[in-house]
């Protein structure tokens, strides 16, 4: 055991500290294979959700949720004594919001590219890479007209700040400023786990909303915070968790509208879409 130690200890002191180590190149597509590999066909989860009001607490309750790749998602909120206090359900580009208690219906529209944050990559996109020195930022842009000349707006602090607009050079994984172009989300990684920490999708050069996750469970986010320029903060904590097992499709089915009055979600964000 004696010798063990001392060979042990001989082959720690002669080498090197990346002996073992490989260097590996990040680009663009192995950003996007990160996030690709990730996602999920389906889930099924319980969580405790927290709302602020321009970081006042509005709320704690319980809530299931429900998706299906690539286009379904259903949850609950439930109040006290396990009331229903909402039913949202979300497919393609409607969100509807149900309240039993008054009988209300809302509708409206999803923010452009909201499947991007269950890893829902659209391939017909320009990808682009930007490293910095906290990690690396992957772009999902669409070309614009050349030389057109666009602002892109980011949360900051659940405020909104400006940013020069960035632009890819044909042939090139990196961002420079020779043609311009439309932002469509950013997935910020860190370089410790080259992990998506955060993800800020856009439409017509303005946040929609902001996802930061701060942790992980076999790649499924566990902590979530969602931003909303609207002041609006969600904190979502995962808690039971079960991938892969497909819903049935029934859970995702719109409510009628035929007959029936419906509002529009701006009734009650403020906004037409979230």
């Amino acid at each position: 055991m004696r010798n063990l130690k001392f060979c042990i200890l001989l082959f720690s002191v002669l080498l090197p500290d990346n002996a073992f180590s490989e260097e590996i190149t990040v680009t663009a597509e192995n950003l996007k294979g990160i996030i690709t590999e990730s996602a999920f066909k389906a889930a099924k989860t319980t969580f405790d959700i927290s709302i602020y009001k321009n970081d006042e607490p509005r709320g704690e309750f319980q809530g299931v949720s429900a998706f299906k790749a690539p286009d379904r998602f259903t949850f609950k909120i439930f109040g006290p004594l396990g009331l229903t206090i909402f039913d949202a359900i979300g497919t393609d580009n409607i969100l509807q919001l149900y309240i039993p208690s008054n009988d209300e219906l809302y509708q409206g529209n999803l923010p452009q590219d909201t499947w991007l944050i269950f890893g829902i990559l659209d391939n017909s996109c320009q990808y682009a890479m930007e490293e910095t020195a906290e990690g690396y930022i992957l772009y999902l842009l669409k070309a614009e007209t050349r030389n057109e000349k666009q602002e892109t707006r980011i949360i900051n602090n659940s405020s909104l700040v400006t940013e020069p607009a960035l632009s890819l050079s044909k042939g090139h994984s990196s961002l420079s400023k020779e043609d311009s172009l439309s932002i469509r989300a950013k997935f910020y990684f860190d370089k410790k786990e080259l992990k998506h920490r955060r993800i800020d999708i856009l439409q017509d050069g303005r946040t929609q909303f902001r996802v930061e996750i701060n942790e992980f469970r076999h790649n499924f986010p566990l902590h979530m915070t969602f931003y909303f320029p609207s002041g609006i903060t969600i904190v979502i904590k995962n808690k039971e968790i079960k991938l892969d097992e497909i819903p049935s499709e029934e859970l995702f089915f719109l409510k009628d509208t035929e007959g029936r009055e419906v509002k529009e979600l701006k009734a009650i964000t403020g906004k037409k879409s979230l």
